[in-house]
């Protein structure tokens, strides 16, 4: 298997499953605007902004599919377009 470093601001994600929320009526909701996906590959230029393995939001729909890659399919998307936010729990 052959290893992709994305150039400039791309980075390359694997989509995470969309969060569901369940009301006290038993009505199941689900975040449609921002999909979630973990940074499996990063450029140089962008490795110390969006480590591997960190979370990061973007739109629905953007990127471009990558099939297959590790055994998954990713997005390739681009940092200064795409990227929304990272995601990283609270400190209390």
């Amino acid at each position: 298997m052959q290893k992709i470093t994305p150039v400039g601001q791309k980075l390359i994600v694997f989509p995470l499953p969309q969060e569901t929320i369940t009301t006290e009526n038993n009505i199941v909701v689900m975040e449609n605007e921002l999909d979630r996906g973990e940074v499996v590959e990063v450029s140089d230029e962008l490795k110390d902004l969006y480590p591997i393995g960190s979370i990061v939001t973007y739109p629905s729909g953007a990127g471009l599919t990558l099939p297959h890659y590790k055994k998954k399919t990713c997005l390739w998307l681009t940092a200064n377009l795409d990227i929304w936010g990272i995601l990283t729990d609270e400190k209390e």
